[in-house]
């Protein structure tokens, strides 16, 4: 089972290994927001502060609200060189997201 699966955080790990007298080991040692680049960490940020956008009559998840995205830039004074990364990275993140709700949308749907 991996890690991930069970949300086990990497202090809950490495206190794990501590009590069964065991290495960490680096590979199964989870991630966490500090183990990104600044850059990384800012677009998740961004990410959850933008609104999400629904289509009203199908319930479909029609992605992030990116016409604030400049004002967040500015509010949490990120630097003008990063903008354009950090903007690619929300978009990815908001596609891979769009993918998994609709997935669990389409799961969900009886089969014909």
């Amino acid at each position: 089972m991996q890690n991930a699966d069970v949300n086990v955080s990497k202090e809950t790990y490495i206190e794990m290994c501590e009590m069964m007298g065991t290495e960490p080991n680096e590979d199964d040692m989870p991630l966490d927001m500090s183990d990104f680049p600044t850059e990384a960490q800012q677009a998740v940020q961004v990410f959850g502060l933008l609104k999400d956008i629904w289509d009203p009559f199908g319930g479909n998840y029609l992605g992030k609200d990116l016409s604030i995205i400049f004002q967040v830039f500015d509010l949490l004074e990120i630097d003008h060189n990063s903008r354009k990364l950090i903007f690619k990275i929300v978009q990815h993140l908001d596609s891979c997201r769009a993918a998994i709700i609709k997935r669990k949308q389409d799961s969900k749907k009886p089969s014909k």
